[in-house]
């Protein structure tokens, strides 16, 4: 499940790349997502009150990470600046807070459904019109990674409060080799000496941690 978590958040990355204005298609990606997760509100316990400082500590670490993906997208290839992007301080702020919540699912759809505003409330201030213009051309796309978002994330969160943190992390850092792959497949760049090494060792390492997690 955390593989086919890490394979989805590779595509929807490369979703994002391909997109001329990714900074707005990024916004409805984030906006559609939060829509998507007040549905599953209703159904969901609410988290315990020592999660929600791990809550708030996830928006503002998660939306100053999108908005410094979309501008190394804009200098970067996918193969070179989404290995650097996957950092492991927000997933362990996210296994922490999850494992505090006493509802996993609750943690991360309130989490998803509060995640949506102030990246949102950005891009309309700073795109203004030229905004609506760029969802209506990209809005399928958008839903598409938005469906990947939300799964993605809760796989993820939910692996989290049922297996070691360092194991989830090395599947999870997975979707470095598909965005790699998927770079060099779609996007036609170049594999040099670091990004093969990267794939290597990202391989290696997941490989070391299965096998010693038993």
């Amino acid at each position: 499940m955390v593989l086919g978590a890490a394979l989805l958040h590779a595509i929807w990355n490369i979703l994002v790349k391909g997109q001329g204005d990714r900074l707005t298609i990024m916004a409805f990606i984030s906006a559609v997502s939060g829509a998507l997760s007040l549905l599953f509100l209703p159904f969901v316990d609410f988290p315990a009150p020592a999660s929600w400082p791990y809550i708030w500590v996830s928006l503002i670490v998660h939306n100053a990470y999108y908005i410094f993906l979309v501008l190394a997208y804009k200098y970067g290839d996918l193969s070179h600046v989404y290995p650097l992007s996957r950092g492991s301080a927000p997933l362990i702020v996210t296994g922490l807070g999850a494992r505090l919540s006493g509802s996993p699912h609750g943690y991360i759809f309130w989490y998803l459904a509060l995640d949506t505003l102030p990246l949102a409330v950005f891009v309309l201030w700073y795109r203004r019109g030229n905004a609506l213009q760029e969802i209506r051309r990209s809005w399928k796309i958008g839903v598409i990674a938005s469906l990947m978002v939300v799964v993605s994330t809760w796989i993820i969160t939910w692996a989290l409060t049922l297996a070691p943190l360092a194991l989830v992390s090395a599947l999870r850092e997975s979707s470095i080799v598909f965005a790699v792959l998927f770079g060099i497949v779609f996007l036609k760049e170049k594999l040099d000496l670091n990004r093969l090494s990267a794939i290597t060792m990202t391989l290696a390492g997941t490989i070391l941690l299965k096998t010693s997690a038993y």
